[in-house]
């Protein structure tokens, strides 16, 4: 892939660490539904929202790790909240606080020239697919998520989640946490999630690179 988006973040304005991430990641199924389904609760909650957020808590139930708690208290922390009440807390934490934005770049790179580039390199890159970004930024976590299933490139999938996801969210989670805003819990979540596929993609690299050897 040309011009990758992921490139401009290795020499970052602001002291980024990566997370470690194998060669490849590659998502399974599970995965793949799990952050689409992220995608849709990190939006604006209109008519239906609470149907998609059921849907995201039995998949995050489903998941086999140690952060699926978070997601649970979320939900229980809006569970008497009307349709009003949810998005009066979505505007407060994400339009009105740039420190909890969900545009990742603003994290990355804050106001600097490089964040322009970076959205132009991952505009291009979303082109081809519908994620739901004509009304938004390129860099929107829910826009991001959704490519990370769609998109072919393994080793572009890997850098955009040690390089630009991982980073980003590793932010939003302290500011969340010191606010102690109720989304928290859901960035927290999202941000375990992450980490143990990059985790999982290492073991799998290094079991491959073992497996190459033995058979040399």
């Amino acid at each position: 892939m040309k011009n990758k988006p992921v490139q401009i973040t290795r020499n970052p304005t602001k002291k980024l660490v990566p997370f470690e991430t194998g060669e490849e990641i590659l998502l399974s199924e599970k995965e793949s539904e799990l952050l689409v389904s992220i995608a849709r609760v990190l939006e604006y909650p209109t008519e239906g929202w609470l149907t998609r957020l059921e849907i995201c808590k039995g998949l995050s139930l489903s998941e086999a790790h140690s952060g699926s708690g978070y997601f649970s208290q979320f939900c229980l922390e809006i569970d008497e909240f009307s349709l009003v009440e949810l998005q009066e807390l979505y505007t407060r934490t994400f339009d009105l606080n740039p420190v909890c934005a969900l545009e990742v770049g603003y994290h990355l790179f804050g106001e600097d020239y490089k964040r322009g580039e970076f959205l132009a390199r991952l505009r291009e890159t979303e082109n081809p697919y519908q994620l739901g970004q004509e009304q938004q930024l390129p860099d929107y976590l829910p826009v991001l998520l959704r490519l990370l299933q769609q998109m072919e490139d393994a080793e572009e999938r890997a850098a955009l989640i040690g390089y630009c996801l991982i980073p980003a969210l590793d932010m939003m989670n302290e500011t969340c946490e010191k606010k102690k805003n109720t989304y928290r819990s859901v960035i927290r979540f999202l941000l375990e999630k992450l980490k143990q596929i990059a985790e999982k993609s290492v073991c799998d690299t290094e079991e491959s690179t073992e497996a190459r050897y033995q058979y040399a």
